[in-house]
């Protein structure tokens, strides 16, 4: 059991001065509860943007540029096959690791929160300094997680190199869970894969996404009918799959709507398409221009995992949400309520439609989703729960 007010390390793959996805969000809010409950420091494996809150004791990052190197997807699947290497070997790096216990040396902290799976090929060496407590913000369970994204795959070699990668990094995250002394979730549906994948690991908490509501812009004078946005990163396999749904079923059922693709990490095949309804925005600065400015947010996935933070910061917006049933799992929700949920085609398009129709539809939503947003996804309620989860660890 922790004191009250341990010394924190967060361990991130970059320093969230910017927020460029998901990943980067829930740090960044992270950083700022854990910063409000006592000393926190925090190591990256790059970044050297402006520190998040004065507060931090260490905002520092790693100087060799090896660890965050893009390597291509397909030759990190490969080498994991036909090489056995551990299935994150690209993130690692000698000089991050000697850095990594420098920093540890100089901050002496009574937790380390590493808060990636892919950063744990450094959890020995963590281990080695004599840290007793290791966190793994697991966010979500990679097992349910690869398995619904292999069902999406077509090339059916792809699809076969993926599920070999699968295997290895199911049994990569047995061992790095093994090494942790708690493991954070995101959601009670992603505590309850974990559970399934990890019966006798008793020590896991759920640690929710939030956004900080303050920060988003809710403009209805701004908004354009018609405008839709999807706000995703475009290196991620379920949001390309969802690419491919607006493209070939959405827009051919929305002749007179347009849609913004927002988000960092395009991949070729995305940032070269010409469509007279898609504009290919790419990754942004900020993304509450872009919200402010659109009339639905879509959530369009069928695979993938963890909880949707571009749905509630669209719902902080002031937008209304379409979603798939599989695109707000994890979120406390009501279809109707605070969301459209709709599957298949069809259904979304309509419910698109609708919103786009029925001002007293929109109003309610965005009235709704706002107060949900503010009640239970905020920084205050991360705090009580990041509190809590220190407690347990």
């Amino acid at each position: 059991m922790l004191t009250s007010a341990p010394r924190v390390m967060l361990f991130c793959s970059r320093l969230p001065s910017n927020i460029q996805g998901g990943v980067d969000l829930r740090v960044r809010n992270q950083i700022l509860a854990l910063a409000s409950l006592g000393p926190t420091a925090v190591f990256a494996l790059t970044g050297s943007g402006k520190i998040v809150t004065p507060s931090l004791e260490m905002w520092r990052s790693s100087t060799d540029p090896k660890s965050v190197e893009d390597v291509n997807t397909m030759t990190i699947l490969s080498k994991v096959v036909s090489e056995n290497r551990g299935p994150y070997w690209n993130r690692f790096s000698d000089v991050t690791a000697n850095e990594l216990e420098s920093a540890i040396r100089e901050f002496k902290p009574d937790v380390i929160i590493v808060s990636r799976l892919a950063l744990m090929p450094y959890a020995q060496r963590i281990l080695d300094t004599g840290v007793k407590t290791v966190v793994l913000d697991m966010d979500e369970p990679t097992f349910d997680t690869r398995t619904s994204i292999a069902s999406i795959i077509d090339n059916p070699g792809v699809a076969l190199l993926y599920k070999r990668y699968s295997e290895a990094l199911t049994k990569y995250e047995k061992e790095m869970v093994s090494l942790s002394s708690c493991v954070w979730l995101s959601s009670k549906q992603e505590s309850e894969k974990f559970v399934r994948s990890h019966p006798t690991f008793e020590n896991y908490f759920i640690v929710p996404n939030v956004v900080n509501a303050d920060e988003y812009e809710i403009a209805p004078e701004k908004r354009i009918l018609g405008r839709i946005i999807f706000a995703a990163n475009f290196a991620y396999e379920p949001n390309l799959d969802g690419v491919h749904f607006i493209l070939d079923e959405l827009l051919p059922r929305l002749p007179s709507a347009s849609i913004d693709l927002v988000g960092a990490h395009m991949v070729d095949w995305v940032r070269k398409i010409v469509h007279s309804q898609v504009n290919v925005v790419g990754q942004v600065a900020g993304i509450a221009p872009y919200f402010s400015q659109a009339s639905v947010a879509i959530v369009p996935l069928r695979a993938g995992g963890g909880t949707r933070l571009k749905a509630l910061e669209a719902m902080a917006s002031g937008v209304p949400v379409v979603s798939t049933s599989f695109g707000v799992e994890g979120l406390d929700v009501a279809d109707g309520h605070d969301v459209l949920i709709a599957d298949g085609a069809d259904a979304f398009a309509k419910s698109c439609s609708e919103l786009e129709e029925d001002a007293q539809l929109r109003k309610r939503l965005v009235t709704n989703a706002l107060f949900r947003v503010r009640d239970q996804y905020s920084l205050p309620k991360l705090k009580i729960s990041l509190a809590s989860a220190l407690q347990s660890a």
